[in-house]
């Protein structure tokens, strides 16, 4: 905690909203729009590896959140005041930091894929930002950063280094799958668990059931489009491309935002709206559009 006060004791209006931008770089949101860019319309398979990585490091970022069950800095100390802005994003436990573990993969991927020097200096550049901008705002201690990014980076390098979607046999793509689906299935469990324990409330399971869901949803997709889809990135007209990305994107905004209309936002109705949107990513889009460039 005496960092993160000797860091509130130095904020100034200009810090308060550059780090608040900043931070903005390990949101959900960023990972979206860049992980459907990716996989829709430029490198399906880089874009499985960060989607692989993705899931698994925030698979375990929410299970250590309900295992460690560690509250935020101004709960732990009344005293301490974060920036008021970044409260609102600051859902769930403590520890480990989610803002680092998205930025982590997401730039870590992009870093390690990236053929130039200054293209992993600014993605490394990036992770540190958005690491130091969750404690500036005073909504993580350094402890959750660090581990967080020391298990995210982690996942990167092991998946960089062994995971290669375009040499993946049948056999291996079951076992990875299998062993995905496994650890989704057991992070849902284990979060209803302490929650009909009543140890953690419906607000501090929700992320692991998104996350669940998701990761459950990645495992089915996956699987299709391996086998029964196989899509192309590529498209005639640059204006095909951007078509493609706006609307597939409109309809995962409208699954991620608009379905809570209709199925309400129980913790079943947010898994299964989590695993919805990433079936459309990976599988129902894909299919619908190469069903349509296919045919003149």
């Amino acid at each position: 905690m005496n960092f993160l006060y000797f860091l509130a004791n130095h904020r100034t209006d200009i810090g308060d909203t550059f780090f608040s931008l900043i931070t903005k770089l390990g949101e959900e949101t960023i990972i979206i729009l860049i992980l459907c860019l990716l996989f829709w319309c430029i490198n399906k398979n880089f874009a499985y590896k960060l989607s692989l990585g993705y899931f698994f490091a925030g698979l375990t970022i929410q299970g250590l959140k309900i295992a460690f069950r560690i509250p935020r800095p101004w709960i732990i100390d009344p005293t301490f005041k974060p920036v008021k802005s970044a409260i609102a994003k600051a859902t769930g436990y403590s520890f480990p930091s989610g803002h680092t573990n998205n930025a982590t993969t997401l730039f870590g991927f992009l870093g390690i894929h990236g053929q130039k020097m200054w293209q992993r200096i600014v993605t490394a550049l990036i992770i540190c930002l958005v690491g130091f901008s969750r404690m500036y705002l005073g909504v993580h201690t350094p402890s959750d950063v660090l581990v967080s990014f020391i298990i995210s980076i982690t996942i990167v390098i092991l998946i960089s280094l062994f995971y290669h979607p375009e040499k993946q046999s049948f056999l291996n793509d079951c076992i990875l799958l299998t062993i995905f689906f496994i650890f989704s299935i057991g992070l849902l469990m284990f979060s209803l668990s302490l929650f009909y324990q009543q140890l953690i409330t419906a607000a501090y399971v929700s992320d692991c059931v998104k996350a669940a869901g998701a990761g459950i949803g990645f495992a089915f997709a996956y699987f299709i489009e391996r086998q029964y889809i196989q899509f192309s990135t590529k498209a005639k007209k640059l204006w095909q491309q951007i078509l493609k990305y706006l609307i597939g994107l409109s309809v995962v905004y409208a699954i991620k935002f608009g379905l809570k209309l209709f199925i309400g936002t129980t913790l079943f109705a947010q898994g299964i709206r989590y695993f919805l949107l990433v079936i459309w990513i990976i599988a129902i889009w894909p299919w619908i559009f190469s069903h349509f460039t296919s045919n003149p």
